[in-house]
């Protein structure tokens, strides 16, 4: 029989070419033969993730959902968001109560009111895929909601001060700060929705999760994971009829701060397939009148 030597993933490779080689006997009576053998990788349900703009909930201070799922094609139905009904002092994700619908809250974004605090929150995404519709996902809060001594409290000597999120220096070999501009390649013809280079990521001081949104002039041509900053392909890119691409990824924390950089984006050159043309020749011509 044959074995996977890894786990194989649809999302990243549909199929494999293997060769199976059958031998008997040994020296000059030995004899062989081999197969082509290609392995279609079938795609199955993957769970989906959702994932909260914020580590450490705030009150007054809105909160991003995003809901991913590596089958793709993820078109969002609705949101359900919900608080504990008891506080903890443990983690969200240790939690084993019950769990109250907050009323009126369908969208991706919600901004914790005073009710919440020392709470629990939990979101869910009933949405769509490339494998069908009525999935759901779910994220819940690392830790309960807090209140910032900033927000219905007198401030602290010197006030509250929020660390902006940056792009690190991409040149560490040149002098300067080069963290304004970065590069990625992909090769031409790569399939939709596959990743380009390394995810281009900011830091934040302050730990907080950070929204990655796409611009600039070519942004139509890729999308962005909102969570992490992955670059990935909306199409499919031709090197013949263009090779370089241009656009801003810009980084932005719970309270609204952000950092911009731009990613320039090479094309490069593959083998293409051959192309046979077949030319049909009228019937009077082929016979020679």
């Amino acid at each position: 029989g044959i074995r996977a030597g890894h786990r194989p993933d649809f999302e990243n490779r549909s199929s494999y070419s293997i060769s199976v080689t059958a031998r008997s006997g040994d020296g000059a009576r030995g004899l062989s033969t081999a197969l082509d053998v290609t392995v279609e990788v079938v795609d199955a349900e993957d769970p989906g993730e959702v994932d909260l703009s914020q580590r450490q909930p705030e009150v007054g201070i809105a909160i991003h959902a995003t809901a991913s799922d590596d089958d793709g094609g993820v078109t969002i139905r609705r949101w359900l968001w919900e608080r504990s009904d008891e506080g903890t002092l443990a983690a969200c994700r240790d939690y084993q109560g019950a769990w109250t619908s907050i009323s009126g809250v369908s969208s991706a974004i919600y901004a914790p009111k005073a009710t919440d605090f020392g709470r629990c929150l939990r979101a869910t995404a009933i949405y769509s895929d490339n494998m069908g519709d009525g999935q759901r996902a779910t994220g819940v809060s690392e830790v309960p909601v807090g209140r910032h001594e900033s927000v219905g409290a007198p401030e602290p000597e010197g006030g509250f001060v929020n660390a902006a999120p940056a792009f690190p220096d991409q040149d560490h070999f040149t002098a300067g700060d080069q963290s304004d501009e970065t590069s990625r390649t992909i090769p031409e013809n790569t399939e939709a929705g596959r990743n380009i280079g390394a995810p281009v990521s900011a830091v934040d001081d302050d730990d907080d999760l950070l929204i990655y949104t796409l611009g600039g002039a070519d942004a139509a041509f890729f999308r962005i994971t909102r969570i992490g900053g992955q670059l990935k392909t909306r199409v499919p890119l031709n090197y013949e009829a263009r090779n370089a691409y241009t656009v801003v990824v810009t980084a932005t924390d719970p309270f609204g701060a952000a950092d911009s950089i731009v990613v320039n984006i090479e094309v490069t050159d593959e083998d293409d397939p051959p192309v046979i043309t077949v030319l049909t020749v009228a019937g009077s011509q082929a016979d020679g009148s």
